[in-house]
């Protein structure tokens, strides 16, 4: 069986889904993806985030990556987290109270393949508490990788709570320059 790392490792080279695991190297040099190779990938789905290495009894609703924008600024980024939960089905939940739980992850790969800090930032942390009700989804647990190459679990109350959250680079320079400048 095929675990979830290397499902999303082949999804952040846009590899098809039965490359060779041991030829990798050789067929990422000869891709001809244009995306840029995404960095960042996230994943909702169902099950117990114990079971993130082996794939097991696992049930995937949809699949995200990183994009960048383009130079002219016309093309937006987009974090893997929001492009995961923009690419959910909605559920017909029409007179119905509960919305159907999952979880979320999140990973990194360098290009060197190295698996590196997805912690979501502070406005993907929003989004990941407030957009899937939107669709009939609730998303109780986020899972991320760190530089050690482990997964850490928190719950979506815990990092909206966190004292210190990430943010990133863009926020950082955006909302600096906002600060200083002078309308």
């Amino acid at each position: 069986m095929t675990s979830l790392m290397e499902i999303l490792y082949s999804k952040r080279f846009c590899l098809p889904s039965n490359y060779n695991h041991s030829s990798k190297k050789e067929l990422i040099r000869n891709t001809n993806c244009l995306c840029g190779n995404y960095y960042h990938i996230a994943c909702i789905f169902i099950g117990r985030g114990e079971n993130l290495i082996s794939g097991k009894k696992i049930e995937i609703l949809s699949y995200g990556v990183n994009k960048y924008s383009d130079i002219d600024g016309i093309i937006p980024s987009i974090h893997a987290e929001y492009d995961a939960i923009s690419k959910l089905q909605p559920l017909d939940k029409r007179g119905k109270k509960n919305l159907y739980r999952c979880n979320i992850f999140i990973t990194r790969f360098s290009k060197g393949s190295k698996i590196g800090n997805s912690k979501p930032c502070y406005q993907c942390v929003l989004n990941i508490h407030n957009l899937p009700e939107q669709k009939g989804y609730q998303i109780k647990n986020v899972f991320y990788t760190d530089d050690e190459e482990n997964i850490i679990k928190k719950t979506i109350n815990e990092l909206l709570e966190q004292e210190n959250p990430y943010y990133s680079r863009y926020q950082r320079n955006y909302c600096n320059s906002k600060k200083n400048s002078r309308w």
